[in-house]
């Protein structure tokens, strides 16, 4: 009986959050890209220097 009412509600409870969340962000997406605001939102230079190790050697390079 536990096996069967576990995966059930879980099921469930995973299909209407991801449909809720879906449309959240889908309405922001159409606003502004959600990968930019992401990064843009955090801390910046800590995401530009583990994501793009290049751009901050560059900018070290140029100065």
């Amino acid at each position: 009986m536990q096996r069967r009412t576990h995966p059930r509600p879980t099921l469930l409870r995973k299909g209407r959050r991801k449909q809720a969340a879906s449309k959240i962000p889908a309405e922001s997406v159409e606003l502004r890209p959600t990968d930019d605001s992401e990064e843009y939102q955090p801390p910046a230079k800590h995401t530009h220097r583990k994501l793009k190790d290049g751009d901050s050697n560059s900018a070290d390079d140029s100065l």
